[in-house]
């Protein structure tokens, strides 16, 4: 159907409407201001870089570039703080970097300097890159003029094909959706510099942002209210199954691989209030056992039992509030071990700047992924053991670093 509301039928005719909605969704918007960007960026590359990468390159060189790439990956981060698609990194980092900013902006209502989060609609961001802009960006860092040209004529060069009854048809072109972009201000910011920033952003206003990956960006009192969209989830997908005559078999793949995965990025950035976690937990067992409708199944055995591992003759289902914990438990000790992370230093730096994980406290003004993190932190300081180094940091009596003793610790003053 066109735009005006003519339908369409031969194919020709639909295969022109239909690149003709990707070009407009890909096509690129000029770069009017790009000497203004250009003025903040330094040259990182030195003379000896040049030359290096102005050299022909060799066979070995390209053996050397290959056998870093995976089967389907780049070689290496694309940039420090990069958080998803690399070994040792979590998308989830963004969702915890992002909810404590806008906790903080949130939180911000006094002060002359106020502050905002830009939110920006891209898709297939490798595709919506400008790249006039690229090219200049890279000119003026250093690189030699001969190194760029050869990097843009890689990545300049895509295409999109619709495939419509068989036949193939071209699209292509990059662009940023402003009308799906907004912004948000932090409550001391002065509404002539909304205005005046709105109005140079070409985007809309917004009192909150709703997600972040599908995730709430901001948690108040109502915390089960907050999460209850996870409820309204697995109902649906076990509303679609209640239907189907399943054996036990299917029904145990389906409960755990769709129904107690639904909320899997969300418990592992959030504690879970118990009443919801018992609620979805109710839900699957009501399930497993036949209940259809307001019907009334008997339960053979609790959830209790249920959840325990197959190696102990049960059926392995999760225990909701024990996984929340132990999720939660992971992102304590990745703060205990990968320092380098942005989510580590964003952290640090506004809880525990001085001290160890294990010695930080929760403020009253702390956001409520930090409350959810130093809920397991007793967990964690209770099976946790120091690997002595040089041991600077241990506190022989205090901390725990004797691994053959039964409280891991030194038991009589030295």
């Amino acid at each position: 159907m066109e735009p005006q509301g003519n339908w369409l039928e031969e194919l020709e005719d639909v295969a022109g409407v239909a690149v003709q909605y990707f070009n407009d969704l890909f096509s690129s918007s000029p770069c009017t201001r790009i000497d203004e960007c250009l003025e903040a960026v330094p040259q990182k590359v030195t003379l000896d870089m040049q030359q290096a990468l102005s050299c022909e390159f060799t066979a070995d060189e390209i053996k050397a570039s290959l056998f870093q790439m995976g089967p389907t990956k780049a070689p290496g981060l694309e940039a420090p703080t990069q958080s998803a698609f690399a070994p040792g990194r979590l998308i989830t980092d963004n969702v915890l970097v992002v909810y404590e900013a806008l906790h903080t902006m949130h939180g911000r209502r006094n002060g002359k300097t106020g502050s905002l989060a830009l939110k920006l609609d891209v898709s297939k961001a490798y595709d919506r890159v400008e790249w006039n802009f690229l090219r200049q960006i890279m000119l003026k860092l250093g690189f030699p003029g001969v190194w760029v040209d050869r990097v843009m004529s890689c990545v300049s060069s895509t295409s999109f094909s619709i495939l419509i009854n068989g036949k193939s048809f071209e699209a292509s072109g990059q662009c940023l959706n402003m009308e799906k972009s907004s912004v948000y201000f932090s409550s001391n910011t002065l509404p002539k510099k909304r205005e005046s920033i709105k109005a140079l952003l070409g985007v809309s206003e917004v009192d909150r942002f709703e997600s972040d990956l599908g995730l709430p960006t901001l948690v108040g009192r109502r915390k089960y209210h907050t999460f209850s969209y996870l409820k309204d989830r697995v109902w649906k997908k076990l509303q679609g199954w209640k239907g189907k005559n399943l054996s036990r078999a299917r029904k145990e793949i389906l409960i755990k691989a769709m129904a107690q995965s639904i909320s899997m990025y969300t418990i592992g950035i959030f504690q879970l209030p118990i009443k919801l976690c018992e609620e979805l937990q109710s839900m699957c067992a009501r399930y497993w056992w036949g209940q259809i409708g307001n019907e009334r199944k008997i339960h053979w055995l609790s959830w209790d039992k249920l959840s325990r591992p197959k190696s102990e003759g049960e059926m392995g289902f999760k225990n909701l509030r024990q996984f929340n914990l132990a999720m939660l438990a992971k992102q304590g000790c990745r703060l205990m071990q990968d320092q380098e992370t942005l989510v580590f230093k964003c952290l640090k730096a506004r809880y525990f700047p001085r001290c160890h994980f294990l010695e930080a406290f929760d403020p009253p003004n702390s956001s409520y992924t930090w409350k959810s993190i130093m809920v397991v932190k007793p967990i964690l300081q209770k099976r946790s053991c120091w690997r002595v180094g040089n041991g600077e940091t241990i506190w022989i009596l205090k901390d725990a670093w004797l691994p053959n003793s039964p409280t891991n610790k030194v038991l009589l003053p030295i």
